[in-house]
């Protein structure tokens, strides 16, 4: 019972410190940069310079600063009806 104790405080303690907020936020720049990456060669990447954004000093700014947002309804007439 000791183990399983053990080992369940350990799984515990590991969870939190992956929870913690500069874990999520490098994580989320981590799945940032790998999207804008493999998206740079696409019309939209293009459209809005994705390889600008990883060349900046600071790609989440670019990237917000770039890249407009959408609605559902703007991004399917501007981007998605030509998938469809």
């Amino acid at each position: 019972m000791i183990i399983i104790g053990k080992a369940i405080k350990g799984t515990i303690v590991l969870n939190e410190k992956l929870r913690k907020p500069d874990n999520i936020k490098f994580s989320q720049q981590k799945t940032l940069l790998k999207l804008v990456k493999k998206a740079k060669k696409t019309t939209f990447g293009e459209e809005f310079d994705f390889s600008k954004i990883l060349s900046s000093s600071d790609p989440e700014k670019s990237f917000r600063e770039n890249v407009p947002i959408y609605d559902y309804d703007s991004i399917y007439d501007q981007w998605w009806k030509y998938l469809f």
